[in-house]
């Protein structure tokens, strides 16, 4: 079919249709490039720019925010590991001298009891008795 053929074959409401459908597609184009495309490039755009840069100045405030906390915890638990070791070493002195001042009284009990028994206080019967006091 030749364009003639065409056009002659087209009925004017048919044309009419096309004609508004082409139009209707030309308006619609023209108003996106001229309405739509500038709104996206000069508001929505740096607007959402400026939301990501927000957002990521946000997390990276969160971030260093929580590296120092996380900071302050490792110093803290690094003091405590060495408060910690430092009771230990106290604790264990203490043990030692508190063992060494047991073996003393054991030993100061030991003499006490052989000095006794020396002296006859401390016998497996029922100790002297006085034959003059019945």
């Amino acid at each position: 079919m030749s364009l003639e053929q065409w056009i002659i074959s087209v009925t004017p409401t048919e044309f009419g249709a096309s004609l508004l459908l082409w139009s209707g597609l030309v308006a619609g184009c023209l108003f996106l490039w001229k309405k739509v495309w500038p709104w996206f490039t000069d508001v929505y755009f740096p607007a959402r720019q400026k939301e990501r840069q927000t957002d990521k100045e946000n997390e990276a405030a969160s971030e260093r925010e929580r590296n120092g906390m996380l900071g302050a915890i490792r110093d803290a638990l690094i003091e405590l590991k060495v408060v910690a070791g430092q009771q230990l070493l106290l604790m264990q002195k203490h043990d030692v001298d508190a063992v060494a001042r047991t073996n003393l009284l054991i030993q100061g009990q030991q003499n006490l009891a052989d000095m006794l028994d020396r002296l006859g206080v401390i016998r497996g019967d029922k100790g002297p008795t006085n034959a003059g006091s019945d």
